[in-house]
C-alpha cells in the first residue's frame, strides 16, 4: 500500500468509516459548492470546483480543487483529499490496482481535542518524532503553525493530541485555532513526484472556514 494510501486508510479505519459508503454530492449553501462524499476507504474523483465539508465537521471548511483530485470525509473528526499522476481515483483497498495507482499528494484535516496551546505543547513534547522549528502560517485566514517534524523510525502516532493520526517521516503538519477550536492539517508528498508542493499551496490557498 502506498504511501498516501495509507495516509487515507488509516484515517479511514480509525475513524470506522470502512463500513460507510454513502455516495453523495448535495448541495447546502449554494448550487455551486457540492459537498463531500463519506467514504475514505475508496474516495471518489473530486470534479473541478468547490467543495465544503458536511455538518458533522466543525468547524465547517470549504475548498476549491481543480481536475485529478479526489477525496472523502469520515464524519465529525476528519476529511482529506488526494491528488495522482493518473486521471482515475485510485483504489485505497491495497490490491495490484491501488499499488499501480500513482498517488501523489495527501491532505488529510483533523479536528484536534485539545486546546490549540495544549495541542502544540503536547505535540513538541513526544518521544517518537522530533517537532523542530515552527514557521508561523496563515490558512482560511487564521494564524497558526507549520511544522516538518523528523518522525523516529517509520511513523509516529500523536498520543494526547489525537489518536487518528499517524504521520510518516517527511510531511508537513499545520496547527490552526479557528474560533477556539484546534485544526491540525496533515500533509504527505510523495518523494517521487517532485512538483506537488505548488498543488498543495493551491488547495491551502482556496481554504476557508465560513461561520
Amino acid at each position: 500500500m502506498g504511501r498516501m494510501r495509507r495516509l487515507f486508510h488509516r484515517v479511514a479505519i480509525s475513524g470506522g468509516a470502512a463500513v460507510v459508503a454513502l455516495l453523495a454530492a448535495t448541495t447546502a449553501w449554494g448550487s455551486e459548492v457540492q459537498t463531500l462524499p463519506y467514504d475514505l476507504v475508496h474516495p471518489l474523483r473530486l470534479e473541478p470546483g468547490t467543495y465544503q465539508t458536511r455538518p458533522a465537521f466543525i468547524p465547517r471548511a470549504t475548498f476549491t480543487v481543480v481536475d485529478g483530485w479526489w477525496g472523502a470525509q469520515e464524519s465529525h473528526s476528519s476529511w482529506c483529499v488526494g491528488k495522482g499522476s493518473t486521471r482515475r481515483p485510485p483504489p485505497l483497498a491495497g490490491g495490484p490496482a491501488s499499488r499501480k495507482s500513482g498517488v501523489s499528494v495527501g491532505i488529510c484535516v483533523y479536528r484536534v481535542g485539545p486546546r490549540y496551546g495544549t495541542a502544540l505543547s503536547r505535540f513538541k513534547a513526544l518521544t517518537t518524532l522530533t517537532a523542530g522549528a515552527s514557521t508561523p502560517i496563515r490558512v482560511g485566514g487564521y494564524l497558526g503553525v507549520s511544522f516538518h517534524a523528523a518522525v523516529h523510525g517509520k511513523h509516529s502516532h500523536l498520543p494526547g493530541v489525537t489518536p487518528l493520526v499517524d504521520l510518516l517521516p517527511d510531511g508537513q503538519q499545520i496547527f490552526l485555532n479557528v474560533r477556539g477550536k484546534t485544526v491540525l492539517v496533515q500533509i504527505e508528498i510523495s518523494p517521487r513526484t517532485p512538483g506537488e508542493a505548488a498543488a498543495v499551496r493551491g488547495i491551502l490557498r482556496t481554504m476557508r472556514f465560513p461561520p
